[in-house]
C-alpha cells in the first residue's frame, strides 16, 4: 500500500521480521522519517533532502548508540531525564485546573526524553506547540 508517497509493507511473520532486522540496509524508513519530520518541524527542502539521504540518520544512530552505552554519558542522560520529570511533578501543585492525566503523562515523559537527548534548551521547550505536532501531526 502507498503511505506518505511511498510503498509500505506489513510484515507479520516473526521469521521475516528477524530477517528484515538483519538486513536493515535493504529496508529503509528514511523516506518516512524525512516526510514525518518535514511535516512536524516544517523542514525546508534542504532539510528534507538531508534526512531523506539517510546519512544523517545513520550518523545520529551511531552517536545515540555511543552515548547510551553504560558509562558517564548515559548516567548524565538519565539524570537530565529525571530532573525534567521532577520539574513536571513539582508544577502540579501550582496547577489549579483539572488535569488531563494522559496528556500530562505523555508530555512529561516525552519532554524528559527530549531533555535527556538534547538538553534543556531545545525547540520543544521554546515552542510548546511542537509537542502536539509531534503527537498529533497537526
Amino acid at each position: 500500500m502507498r503511505i506518505l508517497g511511498s510503498s509500505q509493507y506489513v510484515v507479520s511473520s516473526p521469521e521475516l521480521i528477524q530477517s528484515i532486522l538483519r538486513n536493515a540496509k535493504l529496508f529503509s524508513f528514511d523516506a518516512m522519517v524525512a516526510t514525518s519530520a518535514s511535516r512536524i518541524f516544517g523542514l525546508t527542502n534542504e532539510g528534507y533532502k538531508v534526512l531523506a539521504s539517510g546519512e544523517y540518520l545513520i550518523a545520529l544512530h551511531k552517536v545515540a548508540h555511543e552515548e547510551m552505552m553504560p558509562g558517564p554519558a548515559l548516567l548524565d542522560m538519565i539524570i537530565r531525564a529525571l530532573k525534567a520529570e521532577a520539574q513536571h511533578f513539582n508544577e502540579i501543585r501550582y496547577n489549579k485546573r483539572p488535569l488531563n492525566l494522559y496528556r500530562w503523562m505523555r508530555d512529561c515523559f516525552t519532554m524528559a526524553a527530549i531533555d535527556a537527548f538534547y538538553g534543556y534548551h531545545n525547540p520543544f521547550r521554546e515552542n510548546a506547540k511542537l509537542m502536539d505536532k509531534l503527537w498529533l501531526g497537526n
